[in-house]
């Protein structure tokens, strides 16, 4: 990483070109407000390309102590159904 001018550059030497795809994980907050959003409604809520992340997980198991379906059900899919939804997280 080369810095120039308060700018930061990534440099790349070498004789060949560069090729090839990077695949972008889905936002960590988009993710999390997707989620709170699920509790509005009492049917299935397929969230994808969710990030495989602590605080998608953490945030997961708090739906959970609520009353809410949550799954994975492939990598980068999450399920989410409130219909069991209450209104207190049980005590830890």
């Amino acid at each position: 990483m080369v810095t120039q001018k308060g700018t930061d550059v990534l440099a790349i030497e070498g004789g060949r070109r560069l090729e090839g795809s990077v695949t972008i994980s889905g936002s960590k907050n988009a993710a999390l407000g997707a989620m709170a959003a699920a509790l509005l409604v009492d049917d299935d809520c397929i969230l994808e390309n969710v990030p495989d992340i602590g605080d998608v997980h953490h945030m997961a198991e708090v739906l959970r102590s609520l009353g809410v379906a949550a799954q994975w059900v492939r990598a980068g899919v999450l399920r989410l159904n409130a219909a069991g939804l209450h209104s207190f997280s049980p005590p830890s």
